[in-house]
């Protein structure tokens, strides 16, 4: 079988799984299929989500992903210019924003990150602040996010965590169990991309570890 007609037939059942799955539903959907033989996959995604109010994207898989898979999820975060919302592989659908842990730093990723969470915080949310190691400055301006917060209606936890495990995100995820989060913001690659190759980010990690879904900014 020729690539062109195994990809002909894989776009066709990807577009009857769609149109079963908003057939009735209450809101309007539109399915944007990329033309084959064009763009990039890559320039294809990010010319369509720019408009978007929020990317959804599924987690890539552990075992058998692509490296194409996962350097487009980092490229949708990177360059989107949209806030990403990753969906872990067996996440139980269901509603999200009522217990919500945003990662701190006095980042412009992580700001942003906090601000969006707060756009998909449900009314009267808990919204937990933590800050992992020595905050300095940054801690008066989390003072500052979490006082908005409290402006808009949200319970706010401050927590403060020394860094115990090898990764900032592995952190992350510990403190989210504990707090029993139903989603996680965090600001994303953050660093050179030099430091991202060398040492690695607590943006992988959370990609590939993830058991809540995370909103990531950039």
């Amino acid at each position: 079988m020729f690539i062109p007609e195994w990809q002909r037939q894989e776009a066709a059942a990807i577009a009857g799984v769609f149109q079963a799955a908003v057939t009735g539903r209450d809101f309007l959907a539109d399915l944007k299929q990329q033309p084959l033989g064009s763009q990039s996959a890559e320039s294809f995604l990010l010319d369509n989500v720019a408009a978007a109010d929020l990317v959804m994207a599924g987690q890539c898989p552990q075992q058998g992903a692509r490296h194409s898979q996962r350097q487009l999820q980092e490229q949708l975060i990177r360059r989107s210019g949209r806030p990403v919302l990753i969906i872990p592989q067996d996440w139980t659908p269901g509603v999200i924003g009522s217990n919500i842990l945003v990662g701190w730093s006095n980042t412009r990723e992580a700001i942003r990150a906090a601000h969006y969470a707060r756009a998909l915080a449900q009314p009267g949310a808990n919204i937990s602040i933590l800050n992992i190691g020595d905050g300095g400055l940054g801690l008066e301006c989390r003072e500052d996010m979490a006082a908005a917060f409290d402006r808009h209606g949200h319970s706010v936890t401050l927590i403060d965590r020394q860094k115990t495990t090898p990764g900032a995100g592995s952190m992350l995820l510990k403190v989210a169990v504990e707090c029993g989060a139903d989603m996680l913001a965090a600001g994303a690659f953050g660093h050179s991309w030099a430091y991202d190759f060398v040492l690695g980010a607590a943006t992988r990690e959370l990609l590939e570890h993830a058991k809540l879904p995370v909103l990531f900014s950039r």
